[in-house]
């Protein structure tokens, strides 16, 4: 996968999720995208995955005294 395509799919990902379809629409795009690659990845596996994410982008985020 090429810069160009990753950027792309980054993009993809953010229409989804900017849209009414929010974190349930990118978990559902990025598990089928996944699956259609072939590949397996566990619903329960990458809602923990994202929940991990999740945690340490608002930590990273939240203001330091």
């Amino acid at each position: 996968m090429s810069a160009l395509d990753v950027q792309a799919y980054v993009a993809e990902i953010i229409e989804v999720r900017t849209t009414a379809a929010g974190d349930e629409g990118v978990i559902a795009k990025i598990l089928a995208d996944v699956r259609a690659a072939d590949r397996v990845l566990g619903e329960k596996e990458f809602r923990a995955h994202m929940a991990t994410l999740t945690t340490n982008e608002a930590d990273a985020e939240a203001p330091r005294p």
